[in-house]
């Protein structure tokens, strides 16, 4: 379905200026498993193109630099870097940004190797998720006990290895981080969410933001079709 993608989820040198010029300071999360990614001085991964259209139709001249997901929210609160990506949309990170408009939406699900964990919403289950990534917000259990991983792949072992019982993951990674496993796996709806690009709130009243949100919505899954981008 075209609506469904990854979200889905940063070393680098910055000058202390927020815009120089119709430029931008934009992060990437360096953990996305080739879905999105920066080398040779351009965007690669199946959301490339997407992105591209974001900072060609807002006419901004993009400086990328790769960054683990929760240091790049580090470097956004102190205006290190202009914008942050690939994100999705919650109310925390809404308290550290200014979400730049919906590009598309993606499925999130509970995976685990014992049916009971996720079937019948077992209390007192032990999750793991990436670190700084959205997956710890869609647990209802508030009470849960969390492990945060700096990998995706230490998420599959902690489920391989009985050191947690859940991982909270996208949907459309699933397959990708199972590959080769031979264990039977089950999954269980966890939320959709809308997937962008989160700004600095320094920006929010100037007027690269004001391009960057335009831009979003005229780039947006709706209206911006390619064979690449459909499952």
């Amino acid at each position: 379905m075209l609506s469904k993608w990854w979200p889905f989820l940063f070393m680098g040198t910055f000058a202390t200026s927020a815009f120089c010029g119709d430029s931008i300071k934009v992060g990437i999360g360096s953990d996305m498993i080739d879905v999105i990614g920066y080398s040779s001085g351009s965007l690669s991964g199946p959301l490339a193109p997407i992105y591209e259209c974001v900072f060609d139709d807002a006419d901004l001249e993009v400086n990328y630099t790769e960054m683990p997901l929760k240091r790049g929210f580090k470097y956004l609160d102190e205006g290190k870097i202009e914008a942050l990506l690939p994100l999705a949309k919650s109310p925390i990170r809404d308290r550290r940004g200014l979400f730049a408009g919906e590009l598309f939406v993606a499925d999130y699900v509970f995976v685990a190797l014992d049916s009971i964990a996720v079937l019948e919403e077992t209390v007192d289950l032990r999750y793991v998720a990436p670190r700084g990534f959205i997956g710890s917000e869609l647990i209802q259990d508030h009470d849960a006990q969390i492990y945060e991983v700096t990998e995706w792949s230490q998420a599959v072992s902690m489920l391989r290895y009985d050191r947690a019982d859940v991982a909270v993951l996208p949907e459309l990674l699933v397959g990708k981080l199972f590959d080769h496993d031979t264990v039977d796996l089950y999954q269980r709806f966890a939320g959709t969410l809308p997937i962008s690009l989160y700004l600095a709130d320094k920006t929010q009243k100037t007027s690269v933001a004001s391009a960057v949100i335009a831009a979003v919505k005229n780039c947006s899954v709706d209206n911006f079709i390619q064979p690449n981008l459909l499952r």
